[in-house]
């Protein structure tokens, strides 16, 4: 891990005797490659070039080889980054990046939407609990069914974009593992209530009240699914004293982060 400040955008490319040495201000990013306002230069050097110019590439790639070679190993950054994230945003200490984009701004009077600070940690950490309140089985109108409430813009923790949409607008299909069960196709949309709304799995034999009064956890996996858990009064105590300070309330329901 780096002990100070590392800053260097150094970006080398090769082909056969070809290199290309770039050197500048831009970050490898969207608004780095595209928005941001950036300065650097190029050293090319192929067969035809003095070997000056050669000796100048030489130095930057032996440089570039000799830190990576000292640098630590991915996955003992990949723990350590991850660690630090999971920190600063149970702490409310995000740092955005250059590709971070803040939550866009309601369109008309939007009720149930999520703060700045709430979406940040939405995207940054691995757990999310929610109570079910009333959520039962689709009985017929007007009755709770299988969708289940949450405020607007929970959905980036489902990794989907952070925008408006019209209602009813189907945002993801996304897939669910319940008991080692995948649930496929579970639609995540925007309702007319101006929520965000995700089909749980049906209860089956559970019996139609099922849900109701539990807390469901979801828990973000490699694979891109998500692994669902649907827990009693003890389990929801276990989850909400891991959350910390991220715990927040949609309407009665408690919701958190860890």
């Amino acid at each position: 891990m780096p002990s100070v400040t590392y800053h260097p955008k150094l970006y080398i490319f090769s082909r056969r005797e070809d290199v290309a040495v770039i050197c500048g201000s831009g970050n490898l990013s969207a608004s780095g490659l595209t928005r941001g306002c950036e300065c650097g230069c190029a050293h090319v050097h192929s067969t035809t070039n003095s070997s000056g110019k050669r000796n100048r590439t030489n130095v930057v790639t032996n440089w570039f080889r000799t830190a990576w070679k000292m640098a630590d190993g991915y996955e003992k950054l990949r723990r350590e980054y991850e660690r630090l994230c999971h920190r600063r945003a149970r702490e409310n200490a995000h740092i955005p990046t250059d590709d971070d984009v803040p939550a866009p701004k309601p369109d008309g009077t939007a009720r149930q939407q999520l703060s700045a600070a709430q979406i940040p940690q939405l995207r940054t950490l691995d757990h999310l609990w929610i109570e079910a309140g009333s959520l039962g089985a689709n009985l017929g109108r007007g009755i709770p069914g299988n969708q289940l409430d949450m405020k607007r813009f929970t959905r980036a923790f489902f990794r989907a974009r952070v925008e408006n949409v019209a209602p009813n607008t189907i945002i993801d299909r996304i897939t669910l593992v319940w008991n080692g069960s995948p649930h496929v196709e579970r639609t995540l949309k925007f309702g007319d209530n101006e929520m965000d709304k995700l089909n749980v799995p049906p209860v089956g034999s559970r019996g139609d009240q099922f849900y109701r009064g539990k807390t469901l956890l979801f828990t973000r996996k490699p694979d891109g699914t998500f692994k669902f858990d649907v827990g009693d009064d003890a389990k929801r105590e276990r989850w909400k004293a891991r959350s910390r300070t991220a715990v927040y309330k949609v309407g009665p329901r408690e919701w958190g982060l860890f």
